[in-house]
């Protein structure tokens, strides 16, 4: 500044860092906009970035946990932000400089981050993303658990309900002649028919079965009266209800046979 052709030495206000002065109505000419690390400037300090023309002013300082920090408002440029939108809804202004973005604390939290123009958004832990059955796991991929059924069971998607039904199995069924004793019975086998109108039918069951498995066994042609169906293990080494083996000796009788953990047969 001079006066009478005589430059008068900056007394008044003293220079800043960077060699910029601290006059308050001095502006700041950068090719960047401010951050809140820009302390070293007065309060009304005006700022241009030179690279965008957006236009500033220091409008106060704020400390958290003892980092300070300088509040610069954007008030002009060929971009002035004013408002935020979502993906529903119209657009959010400010009230008293600030737009709050806020989780529901639940399943979304929001986490400011001072000295960093920064907003981060995550997932809160209460949110599973890990889902136990009665034995494994699973993992959402791509935002989706899958449900599915499989045997014996269907599994319907509506709205925010998926529902298990329950479908008609069918029975594997085993037809046993005469021709074929002595009949080992197979893991696959469920249903035994038994035609015995030839001569007596042996079946021989598993040593070692399932716990709990089932199977049924009838004399489908009425003559087991004459030619008995004899159930039994291989080389005879389990017993069923306390013995060795069980007849069947009553025509068109049907028998059930469960294999318990002993391992030793149950006839029901």
């Amino acid at each position: 500044m001079t006066i009478n052709n005589t430059t008068l030495a900056n007394v008044v206000y003293p220079v800043a860092n960077a060699g910029a002065s601290t006059n308050p109505f001095v502006d700041i000419f950068l090719a960047r906009d401010p951050t809140g690390n820009d302390i070293q400037y007065p309060i009304q300090k005006k700022w241009l970035n030179t690279s965008t023309g957006n236009y500033f002013a220091l409008e106060k300082f704020t400390s958290t946990g003892g980092v300070v920090q300088a509040v610069w408002i954007k008030f002009g440029g060929t971009s002035n932000d004013q408002s935020l939108t979502g993906n529903t809804g119209g657009a959010v202004f400010p009230t008293a400089n600030n737009i709050n973005v806020v989780g529901d604390g639940v399943t979304v939290s929001v986490v400011g981050n001072p000295a960093t123009s920064t907003l981060t958004i995550e997932v809160a832990s209460e949110v599973a993303i890990t889902y136990d059955a009665n034995s494994g796991s699973a993992t959402a991929s791509g935002g989706i658990l899958n449900v599915l059924g499989g045997t014996g069971a269907t599994t319907v998607g509506s709205g925010n309900t998926i529902t298990i039904n329950s479908t008609a199995v069918a029975v594997a069924y085993t037809n046993v002649t005469h021709a074929m004793s002595p009949y080992t019975v197979l893991a696959g086998d469920e249903y035994i028919s038994v035609d015995c109108s030839g001569g007596a039918v042996t079946l021989l069951f598993p040593n070692a079965p399932a716990t709990n498995r089932t199977w049924t066994v009838k004399d489908r042609t009425g003559n087991a009266a004459t030619n008995n169906i004899t159930l039994t293990t291989v080389g005879g080494a389990v017993n069923i209800d306390g013995a060795t083996s069980y007849v069947i000796n009553i025509n068109y009788t049907a028998v059930n046979l469960l294999a318990n953990s002993t391992p030793t047969y149950e006839v029901f």
